[in-house]
């Protein structure tokens, strides 16, 4: 009876201690998760660009902004926008490398960190996350006139790393006012993005 009695006490505490691992990675990947669209947080992309070395070289952060989502999102309803985030991640996700980085900024915007990538490789993948959330075939989304404006930044020097993100956000920012200048969720819909470097 005895044995049988440690037996029992050490299986109950390594249960506690295995059930206590396991809240505990469920809470970190819940801290570093958007909790809506199953992407990473700003936190941690941004936890992640503060990280990287010179072995990470080239780096292109990717910095990505749907257009007109406040409209759409306003005249379908909030469940409807909360889809559109949720297909995008999706879109990007299929048109990136596996071990890319992607994160939901914030609202309406999001971002894709590529290590070890060369400037051609680094084009190509704008090329394709640019033409998965342009594209109007099978989306009922871009159907409806929403589009993405994608910037990117590209660094092949420790020193280009700093204030990255930033950079590939005012290239963004170019590439939406250059398709169309005063762009808001109210204009023209727009549905054709450019690129910048």
């Amino acid at each position: 009876p005895f044995d049988v009695d440690i037996l029992t006490q050490t299986a109950q505490v390594a249960s506690l201690v295995l059930q206590r691992e396991t809240d505990s990675q469920a809470l970190e990947v819940a801290l570093a998760t958007d909790q809506l669209t199953g992407a990473n947080n700003r936190a941690t992309f941004e936890a992640q660009v503060e990280v990287l070395n010179p072995a990470d070289l080239p780096v292109a952060v990717l910095y990505v902004d749907l257009d007109r989502f406040k409209a759409i999102n306003d005249g379908h309803g909030h469940a409807f926008g909360d889809r559109v985030l949720c297909d995008t991640v999706d879109r990007i996700r299929g048109s990136i490398r596996t071990d890319d980085t992607l994160a939901r900024l914030g609202g309406d915007e999001f971002g894709v960190l590529c290590r070890r990538i060369a400037t051609g490789a680094a084009h190509d993948l704008l090329d394709r996350v640019r033409c998965s959330l342009n594209d109007a075939s099978g989306s009922e989304f871009v159907a409806l006139g929403l589009g993405a404006s994608v910037g990117m930044a590209i660094a092949q020097t420790e020193i280009e790393l700093a204030h990255i993100i930033e950079r590939a956000d005012a290239r963004m920012y170019l590439v939406k006012h250059a398709r169309s200048p005063g762009l808001t969720d109210d204009a023209r819909p727009v549905v054709v993005a450019g690129s910048g470097v």
